[in-house]
């Protein structure tokens, strides 16, 4: 047969003709084309090979059927340095985030040195969209960490607008901290914030050797050594802590915190969890098995980790 589904396959992926080149060449109809190029992959006749350096779809794949309730998307770890990855994670993220958020959307952002870097990334035009921060911050640390800096710096970069919240991140007592809760500054950027379509943040490891727990300026001496004792492995957003059991902890902490309580985080409807690096791979695991995570982008090392202690636990 001169029409061949070898000599299509040819035409079509060897020669790069279109459909209706190919039909006009050997005189047949286009759909004859098309049903005989689907027909021959269908029987091997052609194969097509995909070279999948830093797309990691069975990665991605396999973390969904543990985590059925999360999407995922997986980094290349380049050299596996932990800056990075961070920068990775962080730019891959940044174009899930634009992909995520309508044009008249509110975005509730975190703070730390990964969303920082996810800001720098962003690109798009989102005006209409309101970026607000999802936890106050010290004015005298290392300020562009803060959620609202980073708010800022984001909305910026794609014309949307953006709240601030002048607030201490941890307040001084839990009495402080219902007064700020109930001023108007703060009740206006957490009702924002509330309200949010997406929210998107990181997971600490508190007491690794890649934390910004001490740049940050959040915490006194005495309760850095109160998290320690506490043995914290994992902190999203100062709003919750739990240790390597997943256990609760440090309650008189996020009693303090200004910044949405975890329950208010979960129901935010979109959380997207930004996260990589051999330091967070617990803080990681932690923060899904609590329902924190609806889309996560992490690296391919801290995905095979992920599956790893998935297969353990069966």
């Amino acid at each position: 047969m001169y029409a061949s589904p070898a000599r299509i396959c040819h035409m079509y992926y060897g020669l790069s003709l279109t459909q209706q080149q190919i039909a006009e060449q050997l005189g047949v109809s286009r759909i004859s084309v098309s049903r005989l190029l689907q027909q021959a992959r269908a029987d091997g006749i052609v194969q097509i090979t995909i070279d999948f350096h830093g797309y990691y779809p069975r990665l991605e794949e396999a973390l969904g059927a543990l985590y059925p309730g999360c999407r995922f998307v997986v980094a290349d770890p380049l050299d596996g340095g932990d800056e990075e990855v961070k920068e990775s994670v962080a730019q891959t993220a940044a174009g899930v985030l634009t992909a995520l958020v309508r044009a008249s959307g509110t975005i509730a952002v975190g703070w730390g040195s990964t969303l920082k870097t996810l800001a720098a990334h962003v690109r798009g035009d989102l005006r209409g969209t309101t970026v607000v921060p999802l936890a106050g911050g010290q004015v005298h640390a290392e300020v562009d960490l803060h959620a609202t800096t980073i708010a800022e710096g984001l909305a910026r970069r794609v014309g949307a607008r953006s709240a601030r919240l002048f607030a201490p991140a941890v307040a001084a007592s839990a009495q402080e901290r219902e007064g700020l809760m109930r001023s108007r500054q703060v009740t206006d950027t957490m009702r924002l914030a509330r309200s949010a379509d997406v929210a998107v943040f990181s997971v600490g490891s508190p007491f690794s050797r890649t934390s910004t727990l001490h740049e940050v300026g959040y915490y006194t001496a005495a309760e850095i050594d109160h998290l320690r004792a506490a043995r914290v492995e994992c902190d999203i957003i100062s709003a919750a802590y739990f240790d390597a059991q997943g256990r609760s902890c440090c309650e008189d902490l996020t009693a303090r915190t200004v910044s949405l309580s975890a329950g208010e985080l979960r129901a935010i409807p979109r959380k997207l969890c930004v996260a990589g690096g051999e330091s967070k791979h617990l803080a990681v695991r932690l923060a899904l098995e609590k329902g924190f995570c609806d889309v996560l982008v992490t690296d391919a090392d801290t995905a095979e980790c992920l599956l790893a202690a998935g297969r353990a636990e069966e």
